[in-house]
């Protein structure tokens, strides 16, 4: 699966080019990018002039400045291809401004990130994050999530040509209850972090996506119920999208059934 991460960081003490501390902050990089290797599939740097665009009565309204005003600013993104979320944890741990700003984990819905366009040179790049109040337009699965996605594909079909790449990011709720999850079977054990899973049963918005099952999987198989675990992973393979993540799910269930995958893919 895929992961946005955003990174955050105090402006004021950011490094400037042409310093020798700009040039540490460089080779920091280099070798995170050597460790990570493959499992970055996007990311830039981003400059700090940043630009905020509302509807107001009388069309787009453009202001100078960030989202919102605080200490730290977003100061670049990484997109990784992780196995699981913890996967996607180790990463983002280990890149040089972990230790100093905060760094905002995202599974991506159905790991749309595919910029397969590139920049003609000499042209300027910009990354626009959409921001807005939560709806069922954010729910996947509903009559207006659908209708949303349509738009958004008749505006990447009118704009292909500078369109560089996109994504959409999983409810930002639904993820935080799942690694609240996660975090309570880490200092509780899986037992715990199952009966934490157990009031996400019903919320439609983890219907049609594999992160719940698998999970609930992971968990099971922690606790050594392994045949529970077993018809968990079988459950996020049927909707799981093809790639690192759903390879993964397929080892698991492999390992879980003395070697006999139970779901190809």
């Amino acid at each position: 699966m895929q992961y946005l991460v955003l990174l955050h960081d105090i402006e004021s003490e950011a490094s400037q080019p042409g310093t020798p501390e700009w040039d540490a902050d460089v080779q920091a990089f280099d070798r995170f990018g050597e460790i990570a290797g493959e499992a970055i599939v996007g990311g830039e740097a981003l400059a700090p002039t940043a630009y905020v665009i509302r509807h107001g009565l009388d069309g787009p309204v453009v202001t100078e400045g960030p989202f919102t005003e605080a200490a730290e600013v977003l100061g670049g993104f990484f997109v990784f291809e992780a196995d699981d979320l913890d996967h996607a944890l180790e990463l983002a741990a280990a890149i040089p401004t972990a230790t100093t700003g905060t760094l905002e984990v995202r599974p991506l819905v159905d790991a749309v990130w595919q910029p397969e366009v590139t920049a003609p040179a000499g042209t300027d790049r910009y990354l626009a994050v959409l921001h807005g109040a939560p709806g069922e337009e954010d729910q996947p699965g509903t009559d207006a999530w659908d209708a949303a996605v349509a738009e958004h594909d008749a505006f990447g079909r009118a704009h292909a040509d500078v369109l560089l790449g996109g994504a959409v990011l999983h409810p930002p709720e639904t993820v935080v209850a799942l690694n609240r999850a996660i975090a309570v079977a880490g200092r509780d054990g899986p037992d715990a972090g199952l009966a934490a899973l157990v009031p996400l049963m019903d919320d439609a918005r983890l219907h049609r996506s594999h992160r719940l099952p698998a999970a609930r999987a992971e968990l099971l198989r922690r606790a050594g119920r392994h045949r529970e675990a077993a018809d968990a992973y079988t459950q996020a393979l049927a909707v799981a999208p093809e790639g690192a993540e759903r390879r993964h799910l397929a080892r698991r269930a492999a390992d879980l059934t003395h070697g006999e995958p139970m779901w190809s893919g």
